[in-house]
């Protein structure tokens, strides 16, 4: 979606095109055509995504089967003149438009359907960086001057929060971004989920719902979401409506009907990905919580404790299985640097060909990218071999690592040398209510063996599953410079 505020322009595009459309609406489009025909953007999470994956899918899906409907979505991005190439454009030979409901524009942008939720923008920021105790903005200007000096600001252009940080006199740490740069394939979230993660920015202001997925969902980072407050001729909370067509009140009025009768429901989608509601119980947003032991020993310590220059870490991956075929391949991190603060340039090469898994160079990292390799190769696995969901596994691995994680000190061989470290062990999935659909994995236990011996921190990775009907699996990541 198009954030709040965030571009003046698209906010006067979308209300301009709304007013301009014909009061009539085609017979063509009426719904007794029984198909709940929605405009949305393949490629914006966590609002939408080509995959069902955005609570903007769940969402039309929802009324769709409540209308006994067909769900027909097309797909474009959410840019400017997204309205008139989609709510107002036509098929091509054709009387018919393309769609007939956008899931996603502000309440105060032109006709619209009721309100389905207000959040607000957030600051976002990884733990254990020193701004933990920030919960505020006057939290963030009472910080150490020579500490707030050095923060990073990411902000997108024509953002709410870019007035507040002018006002303070925080205008030349900011790193600006573009609310709407023409490329299909980049989205919002990647200031968070990539900038911000990876070390390029210390905080992103950005609009709530962005904030709390990428802080739910990070598994390398641990990202804290702080909802702001509006403040007096500052607004930060905007309500978030549908829109139809001008003139097609009918529908209108049923998405209207539909949104009351499942207000709960919607609530209770928007909870799960992280998304911070106004108006509602505080337990709904996404603060912040204690960093557990297998959090802080898995991605907030410095794992180059033994590189001290550029190097290459060698990894052998063995995967065995009774169920399909297993396999022998390589992982390689390239280091490229050590910074004076003793975090890494890096570049992560997991697996080869076809298995490749993509994850992007890391500037500033602290932790060995190898761990979040093999996490997001493991949570797309578990994806294939049962039908789940992405969210759903990495959510369930988040939870176990920060509430129910067992840590305990070990010793290992390595290169003929018997040394220290700590093992990390968990099993996400052991007492999910959820198990039935994946009975065969609710022991899969994950067990890390890391040491400040070892150049990058990470001596093995290791995941097993067995169940009584003799399905087993076993992979393993295991340094072998």
């Amino acid at each position: 979606m198009t954030t709040p505020k965030g571009s003046a322009i698209a906010a006067a595009l979308i209300a301009a095109s709304l007013c301009m459309l014909p009061a009539r609406a085609q017979e063509a489009e009426q719904p007794a055509q029984k198909v709940l025909r929605v405009c949305q953007d393949p490629n914006n999470r966590p609002f939408s995504s080509r995959d069902g994956s955005g609570f903007e899918n769940r969402i039309a899906a929802l009324f769709a089967a409540d209308l006994g409907w067909k769900l027909d979505t097309m797909w474009s991005p959410q840019r400017m003149g997204f309205l008139r190439n989609t709510l107002r454009a036509k098929v091509p030979g054709s009387t018919a438009y393309k769609c007939d409901l956008a899931t996603s524009v502000a309440f105060e942008q032109g006709s619209t359907t009721q309100a389905y939720y207000r959040s607000t923008y957030a600051m976002a920021y990884l733990k254990g960086r020193g701004l933990d105790g920030v919960k505020t903005l006057d939290d963030l200007l009472a910080l150490d001057p020579q500490l707030r000096k050095s923060l990073r600001l990411g902000v997108f252009a024509r953002s709410p929060v870019s007035n507040w940080l002018l006002q303070n006199g925080l205008i030349d740490q900011i790193v600006s971004y573009q609310t709407q740069t023409g490329d299909p394939e980049q989205y919002p979230g990647e200031v968070v989920e990539k900038d911000l993660a990876n070390g390029k920015i210390d905080i992103a202001f950005i609009w709530g719902p962005i904030a709390g997925y990428f802080a739910q969902q990070s598994l390398g980072a641990s990202i804290v979401a702080v909802p702001l407050k509006s403040r007096p001729g500052m607004q930060f909370e905007f309500s978030i409506a549908m829109a139809v067509r001008h003139g097609d009140d009918a529908l209108k009025q049923r998405i209207n009907r539909l949104i009351i009768k499942h207000q709960g429901k919607i609530n209770a989608i928007l909870a799960d990905y992280g998304v911070p509601l106004v108006d509602v119980p505080a337990a709904s947003a996404h603060t912040a919580q204690p960093i557990s032991t297998a959090e802080t020993l898995l991605f907030q310590s410095n794992q180059w404790h033994q590189v001290q220059q550029p190097v290459t870490l060698h990894y052998a991956y063995k995967k065995v299985s009774s169920v399909e075929p297993g396999f022998d391949d390589a992982v390689r991190v390239d280091v490229t640097r050590i910074h004076p603060d003793g975090s890494a340039a890096v570049a992560l090469h997991f697996l080869t060909g076809a298995r490749n898994v993509k994850v992007a160079d890391l500037d500033h990292a602290q932790a060995n990218p190898a761990l979040l390799g093999f996490l997001e190769r493991d949570i797309a696995e578990m994806k294939r071999l049962t039908g789940g969901a992405t969210n759903y596994f990495r959510k369930r691995i988040r939870l176990a690592l920060a509430d129910g994680a067992l840590t305990r000190p070990v010793k290992f061989t390595y290169q003929g040398r018997q040394l220290d470290g700590q093992e990390v062990s968990v099993q996400p999935y052991l007492n999910d209510p959820l198990h039935e659909r994946f009975e065969p994995y609710v022991a899969k236990r994950y067990v890390f063996i890391l040491s400040r011996q070892v150049a990058g921190g990470v001596y093995q990775i290791r995941t097993s599953s067995s169940a009584a009907d003799g399905i087993g699996m076993e992979e393993t990541l295991t340094l072998n410079n």
